[in-house]
């Protein structure tokens, strides 16, 4: 079985280096990437199925994926269900996943995958849950649903900078998350004791963005919403803790392939 990384465990890679070179013979070696960078599937494998998706979570968990990021949000009748959109579309249009119940949810989508059955996958694999709080009025509630599936201590919340202040649950648990690096986000983090951060892949600041959280003794990372394997490469030269990708399987095979 794949040896899973642990985002919680500690400091993986911080204050280290990314690329290993060989000794100096007038040119560079092969650069050698840290195979202890974590791998986080972006709502399951969300390039190759749908987001949120019980598909999308197998993929990544079977191709070595040591986290999934799921959007988990909660119905009128407490049901919780993964979406990233606080809607689903019908033929008359918008229906508010919070102002109906799951069964009439059910009316309108069939494509629509609960917390429950995606736990059960999380499990299967032995991979580590990214709760993203897109309800973060929610947060309470969908963190005790993961303390009661004995799933708190391989999980952790994601949580929007300007939600902290009213709704975070518990720091140790929770990696903060912004759209573009910037040194505010660490800033927080130090405030609140929460030792992660992540941000939107840009290659202009992210470099900078890394180093201080590093020098701060905080985790950093990046999401990107869709990359190629050079956008990969490029992304790992900024000396990352930790990745939420598209493309697991990719990211697996480029990071720990021989």
């Amino acid at each position: 079985m794949t040896t899973r990384r642990r985002f919680l465990a500690g400091l993986g890679c911080a204050g280290g280096s990314l690329f290993g070179y060989s000794s100096f013979n007038g040119s560079y070696g092969k650069p050698t990437i840290d195979k202890d960078i974590e791998i986080i599937g972006h709502r399951g494998a969300s390039a190759k199925f749908s987001d949120n998706s019980i598909e999308g979570i197998r993929y990544a968990g079977k191709h070595g994926a040591d986290a999934v990021e799921l959007d988990i949000r909660r119905t009128a009748d407490d049901r919780l269900v993964l979406n990233h959109n606080p809607f689903v579309m019908n033929i008359s249009g918008a229906q508010t996943i919070g102002d109906v119940t799951y069964n009439e949810l059910l009316e309108t989508t069939d494509r629509i995958s609960t917390f429950s059955e995606a736990m059960s996958v999380v499990k299967k694999y032995d991979m580590e849950l990214v709760a993203g709080m897109k309800e973060p009025h929610n947060s309470e509630y969908i963190w005790n649903a993961v303390k009661e599936a004995n799933y708190a201590d391989n999980s952790y919340m994601s949580m929007w900078n300007r939600d902290l202040e009213d709704h975070l649950v518990d720091p140790e648990r929770t990696m903060i998350v912004t759209a573009a690096p910037n040194t505010d986000l660490i800033e927080s983090a130090k405030e609140y004791g929460i030792d992660s951060v992540m941000c939107h892949y840009i290659e202009t600041g992210i470099d900078a963005f890394i180093d201080y959280a590093h020098l701060n003794g905080i985790k950093a990372g990046y999401w990107t919403l869709s990359e190629s394997r050079e956008d990969l490469v490029a992304g790992l030269s900024k000396d990352p803790d930790v990745i939420m990708t598209n493309r697991p399987k990719q990211a697996v095979e480029l990071i720990r392939g021989d």
